[in-house]
């Protein structure tokens, strides 16, 4: 946090404002028209008092007559000069001051709770789950697959089905760019994860004295005692996260990170816990719940195919894919109540044409059948879709579909990194979106075929695996780098990134995949590019104007609006991602298109000659089509592109339909991050206050200064100038423009000062 007060500039003094009287410099000369309404509202006190002596009925007449000339004149003047800017001095739930240390004691609370709750869930699942292998003899809550991974039932659907938890395994830096971050790696940037904290839940225990964990000291723990044995695939994914580089070839993203790591059983209750209580602000969940065709262990005793959809929802697909669930519901619920804490999840491998489909149909195989309490297993010969039926389209997991954690998708490896569109080729096997209301998934993409780590074998031992378990932690540990870089641009006491800019970074500095402009149901927003995203947060802290990534907080009724200068020689490019309350699923049905978004922001960019630029949208009806643009309104992120602006200056601007929520249903804000690459830097602006007025009918006193949209401010006061310390006068304001206003009650004060400290 940055000391209070803060001056941005100490060779300049802060402005001084007496009630009635702006003072503009040191040398004490008022502004006019300032000036002139000083002098009025003088004139007509002493006025005022002139006629109540001579004649006080008359003069009360006289008075009431002037007042409501002087207000109407005040309000012109404030709806004029003062309301286009005004942000509400939002207050916390208990009437103090909204600060950032304020939030996050709130928000570790408020994590604590979730956290208990999500276990008293967790335990009354473990009872269905007993009921539901009682209805079902013979049948088996957990099971071993083939590559020795964990598979378990440890919550059943919503539909009263049960639910396996699986990793997404089958049988990267230079992909990503992520090696040119590193010290030596030639981009002057030198991070490696030191002093980061990246969090892991898989399917089994890291083997934390692998060489790769050990040198330079340990840097691999589990988060609870050894529950479920040492697993390949969960030493793999912390070797791709962090892995030292022992072996070179097999060096992770964030080489010198601490991974913090523990079984996914109870992933979910676990999380909050260690957001709120740790530096964690990232982390790995390279598994989901098994949907449409997979090899379980069946109520006959061996193992069988499954085709996990219902036949009392529907046999044209499994309903679970792109579904919107509680467990969706959930991960949406943690990440927005800790608001600085991403999870990135694999997309799954349910595409694959050689592992999850049975050799022939009909084929004999198990299946779920009636809802609730009723829900048991059958077999049957009939035909089901396979996974990949929809044209390779739609096949995503609960987990996946989330709107608020980071979902990534496995591409071929490129040791050259990025060279256009052609180099990023598809594996066989990533699942694809969309979501069932529409939603861009999966996010992103990574390498993830044929990918070298360490394995729980031998404490020197590796191996190379595929699967979207391969690429997720690939992005999470170049995330883990860029909060690194974070602290390193801002100082360890700045508040965190919000993880709507974590995720937004990645997004907006993707590399485009496919032939299609814009985003698809396959690659997301592209493949992750570290090195532009590093220079993104580099090149805005020098900029001093927050000119390229802006978080805001947007009050329910208000907007955003600033200026951008574009020249015709660069590319233009604007996006906007928050962190969603959590929506509310629907009653279990296949494809349902009930909108999940909650909060719905619309990012626009207006040329200079009006034209508004619309974002990138994406079809559910038609997946395989290319992105237009138009109003999107499922979406809890949106990117404006303009590949050929014209020279000048562009408006870019954020409004809401509807009013703002938060997770209560009750009218709130919205935080969000703004991202821009493309304009060119501005000098940043002084928190000067530019203008003042009284409001003597409603006893307050409207304040405005010039601000940059991102930065937060705070007023301070005193009630005199010459002794006496600095008081804080409002709640910590986020600007939304390039003007801030603010009203404060002068009730009873006879004289008061004031300046604007620039917080962050």
């Amino acid at each position: 946090m940055v000391p209070y007060p803060f001056n941005p500039h100490p060779e300049l003094p802060f402005v001084e404002v007496e009630k009635g009287i702006f003072i503009v410099d040191d040398t004490g000369i008022p502004d006019t028209k300032e000036e002139v309404v000083s002098r009025m509202l003088r004139q007509a006190a002493a006025e005022r008092a002139k006629q109540l002596a001579a004649d006080p009925v008359a003069s009360k007449a006289a008075q009431e007559k002037q007042q409501a000339a002087l207000a109407v004149i005040q309000n012109d003047q404030f709806q004029t000069e003062f309301a286009p800017w005004v942000v509400p001095d939002l207050p916390m739930p208990d009437g103090s001051a909204l600060t950032w240390d304020a939030l996050e004691a709130q928000s570790q609370a408020n994590l604590l709770a979730l956290s208990t709750n999500i276990s008293n869930d967790f335990d009354s699942q473990q009872g269905a789950i007993s009921s539901f292998l009682e209805n079902n003899p013979g049948a088996s809550a957990g099971w071993t697959d083939d590559n020795g991974n964990p598979v378990s039932m440890d919550r059943l659907d919503d539909n009263g089905g049960p639910l396996f938890k699986m990793v997404h395994n089958l049988a990267s830096a230079q992909t990503v760019s992520a090696q040119k971050l590193w010290p030596g790696g030639g981009s002057g940037i030198d991070i490696d994860g030191t002093n980061v904290l990246i969090g892991e839940w898989d399917g089994g225990d890291a083997l934390t004295n692998h060489q790769e964990f050990w040198l330079g000291g340990f840097r691999v723990s589990l988060l609870g005692p050894a529950t479920n044995g040492l697993n390949d695939h969960a030493t793999h994914v912390a070797g791709t996260l962090a892995a030292w580089g022992g072996y070179p070839p097999a060096t992770g993203l964030a080489n010198r990170a601490k991974v913090l790591e523990h079984i996914f059983t109870k992933d979910q209750a676990e999380m909050p816990v260690v957001a709120a209580t740790s530096a964690m602000r990232v982390s790995n969940h390279s598994y989901g719940y098994g949907v449409g065709w997979f090899i379980f262990a069946s109520p006959g005793g061996t193992n069988a195919w499954l085709w996990s959809g219902n036949n009392s929802i529907g046999i044209t697909q499994d309903w679970k894919f792109g579904f919107y669930d509680s467990t969706a519901r959930t991960n949406d619920q943690i990440a927005y109540t800790a608001q600085t804490y991403l999870p990135v999840f694999s997309a799954g491998n349910w595409r694959s044409t050689n592992q999850f489909k049975p050799p022939t149909q009909p084929f004999g195989h198990w299946e779920i059948t009636g809802p609730g309490a009723g829900t048991s297993y059958a077999y049957t010969n009939g035909t089901r879709p396979l996974n990949d039926a929809q044209g390779g389209f739609n096949n995503m997991g609960n987990y996946a579909v989330s709107k608020n954690s980071l979902t990534v998708g496995a591409v071929y490896t490129n040791a050259s990194g990025y060279t256009g569109t052609n180099g990023v080729v598809m594996s066989d096997f990533s699942a694809w979106g969309p979501v069932a209301d529409g939603r861009i998934k999966p996010d992103l993409t990574a390498a993830g075929v044929n990918i070298l780590s360490s394995v729980a074998a031998g404490t020197n031992l590796y191996n190379t695996y595929s699967g979207t378990s391969q690429a997720a932690p690939a992005v999470t540990g170049v995330l883990g780098l860029l909060t690194g870089l974070h602290s390193r641009l801002y100082g360890t006491n700045y508040p965190a990134m919000l993880s709507s800019t974590l995720a937004g970074i990645a997004i907006h500095t993707a590399d485009q995949a496919g032939t299609n402009l814009g985003p698809t149901y396959i690659f997301g927003w592209g493949q992750l590019n570290a090195l532009s995203a590093a220079a993104l947060m580099t090149n805005n802290f020098n900029s001093g104007s927050l000119a390229f990534i802006k978080e805001v907080r947007l009050v329910s009724g208000d907007y955003i609006e600033f200026p951008v200068v574009l020249t015709n020689t660069k590319p233009f490019k604007a996006t906007i991602r928050w962190t969603d309350p959590p929506g509310t699923p629907t009653a279990p049905a296949i494809n349902p298109t009930n909108r999940m978004l909650v909060n719905d922001l619309d990012l626009r960019v207006v040329s200079p000659s009006g034209v508004t630029n619309f974002p990138w949208v994406l079809n559910r009806t038609s997946p395989a089509s290319a992105a237009t643009k138009a109003d999107n309104t499922v979406d809890n992120g949106e990117q404006v592109s303009i590949p050929n602006p014209t020279n000048g200056t562009y408006l870019v601007r954020v409004t809401h339909k509807g009013s703002l929520l938060n997770d209560l249903g009750q009218t709130s804000y919205q935080n969000g991050t703004i991202l821009l690459s493309g304009n060119i830097a501005q000098p940043p602006s002084l928190p000067l206050i530019t203008s003042i007025a009284a409001i003597t009918t409603s006893n307050t006193v409207a304040l405005k200064w010039s601000s940059d949209v991102g930065r937060v401010y705070r007023v301070q006061y005193r009630d005199d100038i010459s002794s006496g310390s600095w008081q804080y006068g409002t709640s910590e304001l986020s600007a939304t423009k390039t003007n801030t206003a603010v009203v404060l009650s002068v009730a009873g004060i006879t004289n008061r000062f004031y300046r604007i400290a620039q917080v962050r």
